[in-house]
């Protein structure tokens, strides 16, 4: 197998309200140009010159790096698409049209959420409708395309995108994948998904109740948990999977988040539906990440999962349960970081001041373990 070659690179591309890339995670971004431009332009060119020449990718050293750790990267996901052909038009997109965002997520940061931007003084960064329609122009070859946020289901962008889709008759050829906080059921932007050939629709979640509330602020979990259950009525060509981004602060009650998870799984099975978990570990900010955290929280947490599992069964999750294994033995084996839990108490304490609210009000045995 090639050492350089990525599909991203060769059938899609990146178009975000940062600029263009070959990919999401390729560090080299330009603004000022469109779609249609970048993907006649050099920067391409060039790349897929150097993966005929087997050379390494300007900006693709993040995955290099985390390949040579013998860990998947972006890279290895996206080669997982073999099947998408060459075309004219890019095949497979990934695209960020906005960072417009009703949260304020711990781990995320202003290039994801306005709200965060709006705390340095930035305002909302979106791409123009210009973009946008020269995007549509180049959606002709598309079959499978991924939106990110910000929060999708809250931007006029993608509602006018897919509109564009659906109006050039394109709509019903695409493969669509969707990250969504699930705070709002938009009933005009869940009817444009019903047009899609197929729809994955992943919502993040990362801990259960009250301390999901403080992780994904200011979100309102029995909200979500309300809008789930109306998410399952949505048609058969919307498949719903729940993305568990694994941090630190989830660790504290994650049986109670897998006994949940257990409640919705039998829920979508009511209804013929199934209802897939796909655990995800925080590394960045890396004072969030569970394989830095306490001895005490990590044996409480791995007691937890092993727990769970002896007492339930999620149905339809056999996956789940290998790749938490394997999670289970990366905190297992990685030792505890002083220096990130100082950074990450003096960050809770700044979240609370500015919150007016105490972390223990969300997640009570926080002072025991940090």
């Amino acid at each position: 197998m090639s050492k350089v070659y990525c599909n991203h690179i060769n059938k899609g591309m990146f178009v975000s309200h940062q600029g263009v890339s070959l990919c999401c995670v390729n560090h080299d971004k330009y603004k000022g140009i469109k779609p249609s431009e970048f993907w006649e332009g050099n920067v391409r060119k060039d790349a897929l010159s150097n993966m005929s020449d087997e050379h390494e990718v300007k900006g693709c050293d993040g995955c290099y790096k985390t390949e040579s750790k013998k860990m998947p990267s972006s890279r290895t996901f996206a080669n997982g698409y073999d099947a998408l052909p060459v075309k004219k038009f890019p095949t497979m997109l990934d695209i960020d049209l906005s960072n417009f965002c009703n949260l304020k997520c711990v781990m995320c940061g202003s290039t994801r959420s306005s709200e965060w931007a709006k705390d340095i003084g930035l305002p909302v960064s979106s791409v123009s409708q210009d973009i946008i329609d020269d995007l549509a122009n180049v959606s002709e070859d598309l079959q499978h395309l991924t939106i990110q946020g910000g929060e999708p289901t809250i931007m006029k962008e993608y509602e006018y995108y897919f509109s564009l889709l659906s109006q050039k008759g394109l709509i019903k050829n695409i493969d669509l994948q969707i990250i969504t906080n699930a705070t709002n059921v938009n009933k005009r932007f869940y009817d444009l998904l019903t047009e899609f050939k197929s729809v994955r629709l992943s919502i993040s979640i990362d801990a259960y109740g009250l301390a999901n509330d403080y992780i994904r602020w200011p979100s309102k979990f029995t909200q979500i948990e309300k809008n789930l259950v109306q998410i399952s009525d949505l048609p058969n060509n919307v498949q719903i999977e729940l993305l568990n981004s694994l941090n630190i602060l989830s660790m504290f009650n994650y049986r109670d988040f897998l006994k949940w998870c257990k409640k919705i799984e039998d829920i979508f099975e009511s209804k013929g539906k199934i209802f897939r978990i796909v655990p995800m570990k925080v590394q960045s900010p890396k004072k969030y990440s569970p394989f830095l955290a306490p001895l005490k929280l990590k044996e409480k947490f791995i007691n937890d999962v092993k727990m769970f599992m002896k007492d339930e069964n999620l149905t339809h999750n056999s996956n789940w349960k290998t790749e938490m294994m394997i999670i289970l033995k990366q905190i297992h084996t990685t030792s505890v970081d002083n220096e990130s839990m100082t950074s990450l108490k003096e960050t809770i304490q700044e979240l609370d001041h500015k919150r007016n609210k105490k972390i223990t009000n969300y997640i009570p045995d926080f002072h025991k373990y940090i």
